[in-house]
């Protein structure tokens, strides 16, 4: 299993919804296809950015990346909550990464 991260950052001159995160994560989801391996999404909503880690039941890394890029990308194209935003980076976390990650989830 992958933890990958992706970042929704504002669109360019968009008025942006304030979103709530479980909101977010429940539009994730909805979007997700079996494909994708998903096993467990956690949001953060952040002043100027939406930060999305997922875990992933994946071959590989860069599976994993490829599946948390492609559903964000699902998500803003589907959905009018999203729309203000774009996605704009997927990186993998280090084992460190993961530590602190996991230690600011509430």
């Amino acid at each position: 299993m992958y933890l990958t991260t992706a970042a929704l950052m504002p669109a360019a001159r968009a008025e942006q919804e304030r979103l709530d995160a479980s909101e977010v994560a429940a539009l994730l989801w909805s979007v997700a296809d079996p494909d994708d391996g998903l096993e467990h999404i956690s949001v953060r909503i952040g002043d100027q950015q939406i930060e999305v880690g997922c875990f992933h039941r994946a071959a590989t890394l860069l599976a994993a990346n490829r599946a948390t890029h492609r559903m964000c990308r699902r998500a803003v194209a589907a959905h009018d909550q999203l729309q203000a935003w774009d996605v704009r980076m997927t990186r993998e976390l280090s084992g460190i990464d993961i530590i602190r990650y996991l230690g600011n989830i509430n």
